[in-house]
């Protein structure tokens, strides 16, 4: 799948999930909630260039060669990383829809005072 494709599907699964802000009440469940977040977002960058590394057929393991990987596992290990850019994309889509509410309750909350 090209990989902005796999964006705009990725974007609409996280609009998808709910976020449960009553369990976000609790401080040690929103900084677990934050840390898982913010840590799949920060792979994301490194799976892209995996993904389309892969997908050029050039070596993810020596810039400027070819890969050493046959067409079939090539694709095998292309359709892993694609799964797993996919689910880094929903949760940083999450992420952000998170942090967007959040910023304007905040600016609510500031307003009130």
């Amino acid at each position: 799948m090209d990989i902005n494709q796999l964006k705009i599907e990725a974007e609409r699964a996280a609009d998808e999930i709910n976020i449960h802000w009553d369990k976000l009440e609790n401080p040690e469940y929103r900084v677990e909630f934050e840390r898982v977040l913010t840590h799949a977002a920060r792979f994301v960058p490194e799976l892209e260039n995996l993904y389309l590394t892969l997908n050029s057929g050039s070596s993810v393991a020596f810039e400027g060669e070819e890969s050493p990987l046959n067409f079939t596992d090539r694709e095998k290990y292309s359709t892993l990383v694609e799964e797993e850019l996919f689910n880094g994309y929903v949760l940083r889509s999450l992420y952000h829809k998170y942090e967007a509410i959040e910023n304007v309750m905040k600016a609510a909350l500031d307003n009130e005072d």
